[in-house]
């Protein structure tokens, strides 16, 4: 099997989407990331994300703030998450492609 970088697997699903799939989720722990970042949070607030692949999680999930920063690995993924938060219509919200640590993936 083909070893690639961890960057060139992302740049190649750069168009991920959730929609597409039936997902279920199922909590396995007893806390909500989410309500968390509502309790802690306020409008004066700053987030950062890591690894925000195509952003959907922070366009459907991040509380209103002062500013929300997503950032990924994939310049492809950040080029969809920004397509993303320009039919969301949110605000405050910026999405930057992190430095590239080079990482091999089995």
């Amino acid at each position: 099997m083909k070893k690639t970088n961890e960057l060139e697997y992302y740049e190649e699903r750069k168009n991920w989407n959730f929609d597409k799939y039936e997902i279920e989720s199922e909590c396995l722990t007893n806390w909500d990331l989410y309500q968390i970042l509502r309790k802690v949070t306020d409008k004066n607030s700053k987030i950062l994300d890591l690894g925000t692949a195509g952003g959907e999680k922070i366009l459907k999930f991040f509380p209103d703030c002062t500013e929300i920063l997503g950032t990924d690995l994939s310049p492809s993924m950040i080029e969809t998450a920004k397509e993303n938060l320009e039919k969301s219509g949110r605000k405050n919200i910026y999405f930057k492609v992190m430095d590239n640590l080079k990482m091999d993936v089995p």
